[in-house]
């Protein structure tokens, strides 16, 4: 039985790979701000392969009874900033008022920095708007973003932790990749970085699908972008519960790019729906509010 659309406090890579197996080019791309594999715990993973870290992806996690588990995504846009998702943080669903962002690692739970913060150090003030209607059809989730001002500055030493430069407009790039520690399955999170290869797609394209696989008829895209995830092998690979806020990465010359968040997805008999691309927040069109509270933040 189809649902309605399954509205993240978490959003992940499900059935994804990997980062250590991401195409070569992806990794090669970032080995000037990848950590030395040396440094990296020898985890065995899919194939038993090393997972490198991604130097800007941040875990953030909530206290649980024993200790700190991983809830959301994210990004460190300045050393002191980190981008995500409004939702992961909706006062109407999350009633923790303390957190945490891990930083420079690839295993969660081993976490290289951190840093503590509270509800007042998150900043929202574009209303995130639930269901709506738009000009050509009906609104879901826009605004679905934040800026968490952390009380204290990480090292940002450009091996382990980096910034990531955010797009400033449109962006087209060979490759585009999500990140995160969310579902690889409809039951189980995971410990380890993942990601998955996307197409991003046009919006026409992504509101097709969206109405021919889903429950939904109507929907359109407000300051939104939508993506299809592939495995190697060619097989669907979506994002899924735990994603949220992660990136949507375009790599540009080498270098990479955000050029969305996670958002939501549509659910099918309790799991993710393969057949529906996952939507993003689309970074360009929130520029005036993350410079407002990341003044330090780049944008490419």
């Amino acid at each position: 039985m189809k649902s309605i659309v399954y509205f993240l406090p978490f959003l992940s890579v499900a059935w994804a790979t990997p980062v250590q197996q991401l195409v070569p080019s992806f990794v090669s791309d970032l080995q000037s701000i990848a950590v030395d594999k040396s440094s990296v715990p020898e985890e065995k993973i899919w194939n038993g392969a090393k997972s490198d870290p991604i130097p800007f992806i941040v875990s953030l996690q909530w206290p649980v009874s024993w200790g700190w588990d991983h809830f959301c995504g994210g990004t460190l846009i300045a050393p002191n900033r980190i981008l995500t998702a409004y939702h992961c943080f909706d006062p109407e669903k999350n009633t923790d008022t303390r957190f945490r962002a891990v930083l420079g690692t690839t295993i969660n739970q081993e976490p290289g920095q951190q840093v503590e913060f509270q509800l007042e150090h998150i900043k929202r003030d574009e209303f995130m708007l639930g269901a709506g209607l738009g000009e050509s059809g009906t609104v879901y989730y826009a605004n679905d973003n934040i800026v968490i001002q952390l009380p204290s500055s990480v090292n940002v030493d450009n091996e382990t932790v980096s910034t990531v430069c955010l797009a400033g407009g449109n962006v087209s790039a060979d490759k585009y990749y999500a990140v995160g520690w969310g579902r690889h399955n409809c039951k189980e999170g995971s410990s380890y970085l993942r990601y998955a290869e996307a197409q991003v797609l046009d919006d026409q394209t992504c509101k097709k699908v969206w109405r021919e696989k889903s429950i939904f008829d109507d929907i359109t895209l407000y300051k939104q972008t939508c993506s299809s995830f592939k495995q190697a092998d060619g097989s669907d690979t979506p994002i899924y519960s735990g994603d949220s806020g992660g990136p949507l990465v375009a790599v540009v010359n080498g270098k990479p790019v955000q050029i969305g968040l996670a958002s939501f997805v549509a659910e099918i008999d309790k799991c993710i729906n393969l057949n529906v691309p996952p939507i993003f927040s689309k970074v360009s069109d929130h520029q005036a509010f993350i410079k407002k509270h990341a003044p330090e933040a780049e944008f490419c």
